[in-house]
């Protein structure tokens, strides 16, 4: 028998209230790219995942200015920069951060080697390694294209591509957006689901190309380099880190355990009262609390403990159970990015000293709907959350999450068993809250 995690979060009356999904990393912070159309992200990309080119001096194609890859555990994420002129029929006066459909860069090509090996996939002359696995192909000033994977089988130099079906909906491509410098770019992503890259594989490879209008290639990156003989060498194509991620667990006590996993969930679990700290850098994920963006404390814990997640300034959302009792002494203090407190208690728990200091002036506190008078008339309560504490309608079991899934259950089922994954294989009680 395993013990599921059962995570009693109601169907918020308001969307405030409800959970937004994240991603994060553990040991080191994963690439968190938003396919907006706002490049800023791009900047903050942990250099061990990031892999980019640039045009430089000895280039003979400069359409294509950069680009930039990197991935998470979900998806493989590109950047392209374009460095030709605006064509002719610009609006007048068009400037940074909006979009256009007037760069003449006809077609975009990215080139993938799923599998790092030169003996499979297209060989491009371009580069003097790899074979492209897959090729995505797509029109920067239109709804961005799909993906074909290499159908030439040994004949590496054949232009033979299959379709892949439904494809696009594992892509997505943002709008072409003008940057400062009078350049405009694109980026976009590709599920790795979607992808055949071997299990336990460090890097894919990956080279871009554009096309012109008259179907010529003007830009290649990685780009083939000049020495200082004057020979043309022709170049690699660029290896992109794999993220991988793995979750952490900390045993507090004999009865209570924390988890953090692969989402930024940090999920506290067993019964009874939370380990109390003397500051906030002595908790066992201290080191981590930049990448932890949601809390979950489960069902059967019964109090917060002292400086737990104090100066998480990541943090978004934090979830408490109908067990618990008491919140301690500066538990939440410095969560200035908190913006959802769930709080299923129906007796308000009792607030310790500075519990709430240095937070977000605006988190919205979701309680259950029989309840919300209490917290209101509540004065340690109402002191931090005057005006911001909502009701829901809490249905049990809501969600359990197995293993960072997240499964939502019937709480209307005819019988208490519930098939999870549809073979029997994984069963949910919902009244023993047990996983067989």
């Amino acid at each position: 028998m395993k013990r599921a995690s059962l995570l009693l979060i109601a169907v918020a009356a308001s969307v405030l209230c409800v959970m937004t999904h994240v991603q994060s990393a553990m040991a080191q912070q994963a690439p968190s790219i938003s396919i907006d159309g706002d490049f800023s992200d791009w900047q903050r990309v942990p250099e061990a995942y990031l892999a980019e080119d640039a045009v430089d001096e000895y280039a003979e194609h400069e359409d294509l200015y950069r680009v930039r890859f990197c991935s998470d555990a979900e998806n493989v994420y590109f950047y392209a920069e374009f460095s030709n002129e605006v064509a002719e029929g610009v609006v007048e006066g068009q400037t940074e951060g909006e979009t256009t459909t007037n760069y003449v860069v006809n077609e975009v090509d990215l080139f993938l080697d799923t599998d790092n090996s030169s003996e499979t996939g297209f060989k491009n002359y371009l580069w003097t390694d790899g074979g492209a696995d897959y090729i995505l192909v797509g029109a920067p000033h239109e709804d961005y294209g799909e993906l074909f994977a290499f159908s030439g089988g040994t004949d590496q130099d054949g232009w033979t591509w299959e379709r892949i079906a439904g494809s696009a909906a594992f892509l997505e491509v943002s709008k072409l957006v003008v940057l400062e410098n009078g350049h405009a770019a694109i980026e976009g992503s590709v599920a790795r689901s979607i992808l055949s890259i071997p299990s336990g594989a460090e890097s894919i490879k990956v080279g871009v190309t554009t096309q012109n209008a008259s179907w010529t290639e003007s830009g290649v990156l990685p780009e083939s380099r000049v020495e200082a003989t004057g020979t043309t060498v022709r170049g690699n194509m660029l290896e992109v880190p794999l993220y991988y991620c793995e979750g952490m667990t900390w045993g507090l006590s004999n009865m209570i355990t924390a988890e953090l996993n692969c989402n930024g969930n940090l999920i506290i679990r067993g019964e009874g009262r939370m380990v109390n700290y003397e500051q906030s850098g002595a908790t066992p994920w201290a080191n981590y609390s930049g990448e932890i963006l949601s809390v979950y404390v489960e069902e059967g814990v019964t109090s917060v403990g002292e400086y737990a997640f104090a100066m998480m300034t990541q943090m978004v959302t934090a979830s408490l159970p109908s067990t618990i009792t008491s919140i301690g002494d500066y538990s939440f203090m410095g969560t200035t990015s908190l913006q959802t407190l769930v709080c299923l208690a129906t007796t308000p728990p009792t607030i310790g000293n500075s519990t709430f200091s240095r937070t977000n002036s605006a988190i919205v506190v979701c309680v259950p709907k029989e309840s919300v008078a209490a917290y209101q008339s509540d004065k340690t309560w109402s002191q931090y959350f005057s005006g911001t504490i909502i009701g829901i309608e809490v249905e049990q079991p809501a969600i359990v999450v197995i293993n960072g899934d997240t499964i939502k259950v019937d709480p209307e089922a005819p019988t208490t068993e519930i098939d999870i994954n549809g073979d029997g294989t994984l069963v949910y009680d919902t009244e023993e809250n047990t996983l067989t």
